[in-house]
């Protein structure tokens, strides 16, 4: 007898949880408390729990059907919210590589300005050892210092 109750309650969870996925139960509990260790000549008391005909004529109550149903619609769902974050990624690649192209622009720039400073920097240190040096010939007459 305990291994008869073992079984059906494992039954009525397996059940419980068909129920629950299909949203026709929201507490598990309730269907395995109400359903532990009754009789084993019923085996279909679980849809009359549920409001359904023992008998099984009820469209509407057709268990595997309706999860078959959902397990699609959510299979379908899933697959457009990946396309979504797909998309979304792509979106968000696209603005990165535009901020990324913008700041190798600005550092090269950067680059270029820093290496003409660098230039003008030795062109003026040259210019004014050039305008000393006319300056000392004109002065002295020669480059010499004699």
């Amino acid at each position: 007898m305990g291994g008869r109750c073992l079984l059906q309650s494992v039954l009525y969870i397996m059940c419980g949880i068909l129920l629950w996925i299909v949203g026709g139960e929201t507490h598990l509990n309730s269907v395995y408390n109400d359903g532990v260790c009754c009789p084993v000549s019923e085996p279909q008391s679980w849809l009359v729990a549920t409001g359904c005909a023992a008998d099984g004529t009820d469209p509407m109550c057709n268990p595997l059907e309706e999860l078959q149903e959902k397990v699609i619609r959510l299979q379908q769902e899933n697959k457009m919210l990946r396309v979504q974050q797909e998309e979304m990624h792509k979106d968000r690649l696209t603005e990165f590589q535009i901020v990324l192209d913008a700041a190798i622009r600005n550092t090269h720039k950067l680059e270029n300005e820093n290496r003409n400073s660098r230039i003008n920097r030795r062109t003026s240190s040259t210019l004014n050892f050039l305008n000393y040096a006319i300056f000392w010939v004109k002065r002295n007459g020669t480059w010499s210092k004699n």
